[in-house]
């Protein structure tokens, strides 16, 4: 709010709380918006890791299948996510 960061008006001690809320208001936004793009880095690294630890457990799978000479018919190795938990 500029009005309350205004020259013109007297500087009582309710203007100087409001300016006071108005900065930690902003300071807040700022460290949530720092935040979500930490956590959405985060997302991304996991997506990352998460696909290459999929991948080297379907090697591992493959292995077990050929060496089983395909006996094998269930469980296969995989991970198992919880489709609801997960914020895209």
């Amino acid at each position: 709010m500029p009005l309350l960061n205004s020259s013109c008006r007297p500087q009582t001690p309710l203007t100087l709380r409001l300016v006071g809320l108005q900065e930690e208001l902003q300071d807040s936004a700022e460290r949530e918006q720092v935040q979500q793009s930490r956590f959405q880095a985060w997302q991304a690294c996991w997506a990352e890791t998460r696909e290459k630890l999929q991948q080297r457990l379907l090697k591992i799978d493959a292995q077990l299948a050929r060496l089983m000479g395909n006996e094998r018919t269930q469980p296969q190795l995989k991970i198992v996510i919880d489709e609801d938990s997960v914020e895209r």
